[in-house]
């Protein structure tokens, strides 16, 4: 978990597109707790395989680990990219949550939004603005005071919405103790299944799901969608870029100087990589005993093809910044990174380059990694 640790920090970017550097508390380990008595007073970053709340965090909370647990208070939002994630504290903001199951038991005075397989929102807990959610099973057994806006293949509410009820389901139901404050507007091939003593305020309107009517509204969110993934892609990786010209600026000289120093044999052993693993992962998954090993590599090799790019694009901008040497500047550090990734991507726009471009840049990368452990990891000049 330690070595994805910050490539995992990507997926936080969704909820904060407007991420500064401001000071910050960046912890990563097998095992993360911040002590009930304990207080940080900054943005806290934290990246592990179990990670414990307990204190009292005064600015944002960003979060990938596989088990997550947050008893303690965040004064601003939680942001949080996990397997089983469990609120039970306090957020005074919002909450942003990507993970297999999310428990809320506390309060969050701000909207939550949730993209998991499972959302489960405990009697006792307090919703003080909207729900947005994405998930194959929701149950709602709190109070929400804003709107609730979500798609699932079941939806089970056991609470009051005290605005409208805006869904997209397979299977939804209004069990004892919900009310809905505004509209109850759904698309479903089913009826709901509403309980005697459901009050609805507004309008009850049912829709039965129309595939063409879909597709036609769908194309240009379609390509709305694509021009915002390209920014957003952009900025994820202008992120990574900070985080490791904050972390690890020695590391990212040393694999420019990799490239610079051995251009050959970066590009050698980077077109095996790029071209020699996903061979080998296909044949590994042919068989039963490598299918394991399959599944880790393929990880692996996303992973490994994002930082090359990374790698490559700050060797461009240091280059045409002149930053021939090692600096301790870490500013200038990513702001040379920032202008190579930005040329890159510029004459990506190009037609009949863009892929040769990409592999360009993927392939010195790549390389960079494997000589920088062997030729210039044991070179006494560096």
């Amino acid at each position: 978990m330690k070595t994805c640790a910050v490539p995992v920090l990507l997926v936080l970017l969704l909820a904060v597109p407007g991420f500064t550097a401001s000071a910050f508390d960046a912890r990563t380990g097998d095992y993360l707790s911040v002590a009930g008595d304990e207080i940080v007073d900054e943005d806290l970053f934290l990246s592990g395989e179990k990670v414990h709340v307990d204190g009292k965090v005064n600015g944002d909370l960003y979060v990938a680990a596989r088990t997550v647990v947050i008893n303690g208070s965040v004064r601003d939002s939680v942001t949080v990219v996990g397997d089983n994630v469990t609120i039970s504290g306090r957020v005074g903001s919002g909450v942003f949550a990507a993970c297999q199951k999310l428990t809320i038991g506390g309060e969050v005075e701000g909207n939550v939004k949730a993209f998991c397989r499972v959302l489960s929102i405990e009697n006792g807990a307090g919703l003080a603005g909207d729900l947005v959610v994405a998930a194959q099973r929701v149950v709602l057994a709190a109070p929400v005071q804003g709107s609730v806006i979500g798609a699932g293949s079941s939806i089970s509410i056991h609470s009051p919405i005290r605005n409208d009820a805006i869904l997209a389901v397979r299977s939804l139901r209004l069990q004892e103790g919900a009310r809905i404050g505004g509209d109850l507007r759904y698309v479903s091939d089913r009826e709901a299944s509403i309980s005697p003593g459901v009050a609805i305020s507004g309008r009850v309107v049912h829709r039965a799901p129309d595939m063409r009517d879909a597709m036609k509204k769908l194309v240009p969110f379609v390509i709305l969608a694509g021009v915002i993934g390209k920014i957003l892609s952009f900025v994820m990786m202008v992120v990574v870029g900070l985080v490791f010209a904050l972390v690890v600026p020695k590391w990212m000289f040393r694999l420019n100087e990799a490239i610079k120093r051995f251009p050959g044999p970066c590009a050698g052993w980077g077109a095996l990589f790029l071209f020699g693993v996903p061979v080998a992962v296909v044949v590994a998954f042919m068989t039963v005993v490598g299918m394991g090993l399959a599944v880790v590599s393929a990880f692996a090799y996303f992973v490994a093809l994002y930082l090359g790019q990374i790698i490559t694009a700050l060797l461009i901008g240091r280059l045409l910044l002149g930053m021939r040497k090692e600096t301790g500047n870490r500013g200038r550090l990513f702001g040379a990174f920032v202008l190579g990734l930005f040329l890159i991507r510029l004459v990506r726009f190009i037609p009949g380059i863009g892929a040769f471009v990409w592999a360009a840049t993927a392939l010195f990368g790549l390389g960079a990694f494997l000589v920088e452990r062997t030729k210039l990891g044991s070179s006494k000049k560096m």
